[in-house]
């Protein structure tokens, strides 16, 4: 009897494992791009860059971005990665992150490191859907300057006073 408890005790937790790893952690960018942490016991439990068709990666193991309703800027430094991403008439667009570049897209701030919905770069674990304080990106870095974004619900996104 013990043996089968014991047993049942370890399906259900196997289980339990199975759910956590399907439950990730996502925001879909105004751009339709989507960030979502991957479930990886060998590395780091950083965010991955999907295309809107939520099933293609487009970069790994991102540790900042920048983002308005068109461009993504990505910063990894576990891959070496400082890209712009752009999805235009159902094509991904690989851009340089060069000042000229990034001011075409609209993500250049001459005294700030972002010209999207946040002025700063921020993590991208702090903009999964449900967070709370202090899992959220600070309030200071809210872009409220910027006429360019079009979609105000992302700046009403929910934040931290620090």
């Amino acid at each position: 009897m013990k043996f089968i408890s014991v047993l049942l005790a370890l399906c259900v937790s196997v289980a339990g494992l199975s759910l956590i790893a399907v439950q990730r952690d996502q925001a879909t960018l105004p751009n339709g791009m989507i960030i979502k942490q991957q479930l990886d016991l060998k590395r780091r439990h950083l965010g991955n860059l999907l295309a809107p068709d939520g099933k293609t990666v487009i970069a790994k193991d991102i540790e900042f971005v920048c983002f308005n309703d068109t461009h993504i800027r990505v910063i990894s430094y576990i891959d070496g990665e400082n890209l712009n991403y752009a999805e235009q008439e159902g094509r991904l667009l690989t851009l340089s992150s060069n000042r000229e570049t990034l001011e075409e897209a609209g993500l250049w701030k001459e005294k700030g490191s972002c010209n999207g919905y946040f002025d700063a770069m921020i993590g991208p674990g702090l903009l999964y859907v449900g967070n709370r304080d202090p899992f959220l990106p600070a309030c200071r870095h809210r872009n409220l300057e910027n006429d360019a974004l079009q979609n105000p619900e992302w700046l009403k996104w929910p934040c931290s006073v620090r």
